[in-house]
């Protein structure tokens, strides 16, 4: 608010009144700041501004307090169900699958994320009570106890107690978006000499993710060593850079980065690698067509509809886009639905393994795997019948209406008969614990939609059978 301004320094309070420091505010009475007269440029009097932070600042310690009673009601709900499992030791068994995907929904996240929520306060609880102390007084929030706990992952437990001080100092102090960075500057410092073994062991979770984004875009994340990901960015900057000086070439360095990371991956992983080639992380790799799955429904691809396509891992994409793809389609699988519901038409067959045809049509129908919160896409899960396999039987036959994805985690626990699940003709889930008796429904991401046949296009005459 202004420069530092402290009485007896030779400044006219009466001319500078409200440009005062909050701090030096308070050292001049009340009644003579209010007999001052106001400058020309004067401000509103701060304390109504002040009050109002003040409220705010009690109603995120409150959410903070609320978040610390959410958590430790979850962790005795957690460690309620082991007491009753009886199984002490026991990790990942069918049982506890099944009710962390109960406490999941409970606290409406993934069953991995509540997971991961009930050990990192566990973990937290029992070996940093320094930081523990401040989120159980409201002084923050889980999402900083996320950054702390996974900045202290892995690390020595000589010098965790060290680690614990450090980071509950810095609660408050930091902001939040940069506590992750300073965190990681003091586990560094505290346990330089083992910088090497660290390292070898995170390399081991380097992983490429795909984010949807909206408007037909998305983002494509690879968790990569830092001198790999330095190497990459150099190597895109500079390509970009002398592309962007071609004659005729309006795109920018950014967009040209993007354009020369598209031709590098899709075109370069069709070839197979080289051998002989010492450079390649994985020599034998093959070649590799691009491959993506797109349902349209035929009265848009006749321009008598205006359901959009669906891409599969994705969602729905602008009909031109789709119409574009499917003109260089190498392969075409015919699905019949119910033009009312958007149902697919039953097509099964008398072996337990679904066809290509099959399989490929599960994965656009789900979109991902269809257990409560999980938030794998459409090609990694597996395929489970609904009802048991019978062979030649009514019931549990392969066929569109008794196929669903399943992570392999959600299979082993419907194997195990720690849940019953159902499958609705509009593949609503109907997933039921079979320990507890919560019922939860999940449905398809982008399910078919009804796409009736214009009247124009229907036949008059009567049907000659």
């Amino acid at each position: 608010m202004g420069a530092v301004l402290r009485r007896g320094a030779g400044v006219d309070l009466a001319r500078d009144r409200l440009r005062i420091e909050i701090v030096e505010r308070w050292l001049v009475p009340d009644e003579e700041l209010m007999g001052m007269p106001l400058a020309p440029n004067a401000q509103p009097d701060p304390d109504p501004v002040l009050r109002a932070l003040d409220a705010l600042a009690e109603e995120q310690r409150r959410l903070h307090e609320a978040e610390f009673r959410r958590t430790i009601s979850a962790v005795a709900a957690w460690r309620t169900a082991l007491a009753d499992e009886g199984a002490p030791g026991a990790v990942d068994t069918p049982y506890q699958c099944g009710f962390l995907v109960d406490l999941g929904l409970a606290l409406q996240v993934s069953e991995r994320t509540a997971k991961i929520l009930v050990s990192t306060a566990d973990l937290l609880e029992r070996g940093m009570p320094a930081v523990w102390a401040r989120f159980a007084r409201g002084d923050a929030g889980w999402r900083t106890m996320q950054i702390v706990s996974a900045a202290a992952e892995g690390l020595d437990p000589a010098v965790l107690p060290r680690f614990d001080e450090a980071a509950a100092e810095r609660i408050g102090t930091t902001p939040v978006p940069r506590l992750g960075e300073v965190l990681r500057r003091v586990r560094e410092r505290l346990q330089a000499s083992t910088a090497d073994d660290r390292h070898e062991r995170a390399r081991q979770q380097r992983r490429v993710i795909v984010e949807p984004g909206p408007d037909g875009m998305g983002w494509l994340h690879a968790h990569l060593p830092a001198t790999t990901l330095l190497a990459v960015e150099h190597q895109l900057a500079k390509a970009a850079i002398a592309a962007a000086g071609a004659e005729g070439e309006t795109r920018g360095v950014g967009v040209l980065k993007a354009d020369v990371l598209e031709d590098v991956l899709l075109q370069g992983l069709r070839r197979d690698a080289d051998p002989a080639d010492p450079a390649l992380r994985v020599p034998a790799r093959r070649g590799v067509e691009p491959r993506i799955s797109i349902l349209i429904p035929a009265m848009t691809a006749l321009g008598h509809a205006a359901v959009p396509p669906v891409l599969a891992g994705y969602g729905p994409i602008r009909i031109r886009t789709a119409l574009r793809l499917a003109g260089t389609a190498k392969s075409w699988v015919r699905v019949l639905t119910d033009p009312f519901t958007g149902a697919p038409v039953s097509l099964g067959r008398e072996k337990y393994r679904p066809t290509k045809d099959m399989r490929r049509l599960i994965r656009l129908l789900d979109g991902g795997g269809r257990g409560p919160g999980c938030p794998q896409g459409p090609d990694q899960p597996d395929i489970d019948h609904v009802r048991s396999f019978r062979l030649h039987g009514e019931d549990g036959a392969t066929e569109i209406d008794n196929l669903v994805l399943l992570s392999r985690r959600h299979h082993g626990i419907t194997t195990a008969g720690e849940v019953d699940v159902g499958l609705l003709p509009d593949r609503t889930l109907v997933w039921r614990n079979a320990s507890t008796g919560a019922v939860h429904l999940t449905r398809p991401q982008d399910p078919p939609e009804p796409t009736p046949i214009p009247p124009g296009l229907l036949d008059e005459d009567d049907c000659p059978f």
